[in-house]
Parts: structure tokens; sequence; C-alpha cells
């Protein structure tokens, strides 16, 4: 087993207030080969953040120190956006919760994105910067280590403007507000309890990623940052590892792991398989992003289950709308939209089809068939 070195954490479940100087009260329960060891039962200010690369447990008061330095650090760049190369890496999560404490407006980027169009996204977004940038930079820009700077500010931004979302159509700009209020909600919804580990999945750049990170930091649980595809063996070490107690992917590759003969069962701490996007088989929780979720084992047949706590579900002649503290913004297609301020007011028309049943559980239109079910 290799060396574990303790270097940073979350001390204190409010994303966005600032770390508490509170040390841990218990040991952090995520560790190589089972759950944890004697004393309290961990709390929201243990929450962890693993490297599956190094099997460094980022938790304590050097997490704050470092979250810290980084926010320092990204306070010295110009004003505007931060655009985010997102792997799955315990540096871009520390990088993340960085920007949020510096009130800088971050949008995590599929690093694929980056590589073959970071041009075309400083020319659409202009942020301040772009970090994990490739090669040389476009003019306007200077390179500094990984990063492309903007030699003067960035397009304007809204103050409210938290995270930036652009992994689906339109993209979405989230307040501070919306961000904290997911957080909560999912980890309220799919009853995500203080010690329990987690694998970064869907990808961080992701919205429904992102809000599974931030709903694991406010519930105090350990976020195991895995960075391999979730079809390699790597990926499933790391979770046995790390003693990973759920899981979450789309359908698509749920059904990608059931052609690979990939098992549950094969992963003994594994308890919870949540179907995000999607209704989910017997035995799944679900999470549609945003909108709805169902606890592990509440799922009902063609349902992604009823609204997020806090939130309000409705069918709209035949659309369906959500209501709730949760919406972001709006979308974010330019760096016009950047300065834009709360165009939704809360209430999201998703422009999915659907209906609700007599207990307010969402049933979209979409078809699903499902071969994998969690006991397989």
């Amino acid at each position: 087993m290799p060396p574990q070195r303790t270097c940073a954490a979350i001390t204190r479940p409010r994303l966005l207030s600032g770390l508490a100087p509170d040390a841990p009260r218990g040991r952090a329960s995520a560790r190589p080969g089972g759950p944890g060891q004697d004393g309290p039962a961990p709390d929201a200010r243990d929450t962890r953040v693993i490297d599956a690369r190094t099997d460094e447990i980022l938790y304590g008061p050097a997490l704050r120190r470092a979250v810290q330095r980084a926010a320092l650090r990204l306070a010295r760049l110009p004003r505007g956006l931060l655009m985010l190369a997102a792997p799955a890496t315990a540096e871009v999560i520390v990088t993340y919760l960085a920007a949020l404490r510096a009130g800088r407006p971050v949008a995590p980027v599929d690093p694929r994105l980056v590589r073959s169009r970071a041009g075309d996204l400083v020319t659409r977004f202009a942020p301040a910067a772009l970090l994990g940038a490739p090669g040389a930079p476009p003019p306007g820009y200077r390179a500094d280590g990984r990063a492309w700077v903007r030699t003067d500010p960035g397009a304007p931004v809204h103050p409210d403007l938290a995270v930036v979302l652009l992994d689906g159509p339109g993209g979405m700009r989230l307040s501070r507000r919306a961000v904290q209020a997911e957080g909560e909600a999912v980890a309220r919804a799919l009853r995500i309890r203080s010690g329990e580990a987690a694998l970064t999945s869907p990808p961080l750049f992701t919205g429904a990623g992102l809000a599974l990170l931030n709903a694991h930091l406010a519930a105090g649980a350990a976020v195991v940052a895995a960075e391999g595809s979730v079809a390699g063996a790597e990926f499933w070490a790391a979770a046995e590892r790390w003693a990973c107690g759920s899981f979450a992917a789309s359908p698509r590759v749920f059904a990608l792991l059931h052609r690979l003969g990939w098992a549950p069962v094969r992963h003994r701490s594994l308890r919870t398989l949540t179907m995000v996007g999607g209704a989910p088989p017997e035995g799944f929780a679900s999470l549609l992003y945003g909108v709805a979720a169902t606890p592990p084992g509440q799922a009902r047949p063609g349902s992604v289950g009823p609204a997020l706590p806090g939130g309000r579900l409705s069918v709209v002649r035949g659309e369906v709308v959500y209501e709730g503290d949760t919406v972001g913004m709006g979308p974010a297609r330019s760096a016009r939209d950047l300065a834009r301020g709360d165009d939704l007011r809360g209430v999201l028309r998703t422009g999915e089809r659907g209906r609700l049943d007599a207990d307010g559980f969402l049933h979209l239109a979409r078809d699903h068939h499902y071969v994998l079910d969690a006991g397989a």
C-alpha cells in the first residue's frame, strides 16, 4: 500500500461560505482496504478529496491552506471568467473550490475540448484565463505555466455568477446560491452520508458530475478523483482500494459496462448505483440534473423521481417545468451572456415532455430500456 500524506480538506458543509478553522473530529473513513478506524463518526468537517493516482488523502487544516493558496493565485489573475480544463483530478477539485472561495466564476471544460478547440473557447468567451491550456497562446493572451492568461481584463461577468456549464445545448450560468442549493438538495435527495466514498463520475465538466461533487462535499463524504475511463481496470481498482460505496453514470455508460461484462456484485463496497439522466432500473437511485432525484431503493418503473428537495415540478402543455433555488441564471452561449443577471428567475422550462403521477414522480416521454440491474 503506498504511503498517504494529508494534504487538504473542506472543513464545513457550506461550500461557499469560507472554510472553518476547526480540525476534523473523526478519522477519515475512506482509506485503502476498507472502512475507517476508531473515533467519532465523521461529519461535514471531515470531507476528503482523494487522489486515486497518488493515493494522497486531502483533508484537514492542510486543505484549507491549499485552497487558500490557490485562491490567492487565482485572485491575482485579470478580472473575468476562469476556464478550467477539468479531468477528474484532486488538483482540479482544489482549483474549483479555490475559485468559489475567491469569488471567481469558473467554467469546468472537457479537457478534450480544450486540447482540440482552445482557441475557439477563448474567442467565444474571452475568459481571464484558460487553466490547463495546451501550446502557445493566441493573440491577447500570454503563457503562464499551463495557463493562458489574458493581457487585459476578460469579458465582464455578473457579480452573482459562480459557475458556467458548457456541456449542454446553450450552456448554463449558475449563481453562487444555485450551486450551494443544488449541492445540499442532491445530498438530501440521494441520502449521501458523512463518511461515504464516491468516485468522480460523471465527469466534473458536466452539470450532473459537478452537482454530485458538490453534494458529497456538502455531506462530509469522500470524493475519489479517478481520472481513468470507467471501462478501465484502474478506475475500478481505485474503487476497491478506497471502498467506494456509490457510482453514478448515464444510461449509455451503464449499457457500455454491461456489454463489457461488468457487474456491481464484484465490488464489495459498492452499495448505491445512480442512473443520471434517465429512469433507473429497480434497485438504482436516479438523478435528473437540476430537476429530480430518487433515493436508493425507491425507484418507480419509468420515473426519474420527484422534484429535488425545496423544488416544485409541474407539466405545462406537456412540457416539464421546474421551479426552485437550484435553477440557473440562464444560457451561456458567448461572452455577452456572462454579464447578464438572473434571466430565469427560478423557473426552468426543461424542454422535456412528460407527466407527473399522483405522488409527484416525474415520468419522461422518452423510451428507456435497460438490461442491467443493481444485483447483477
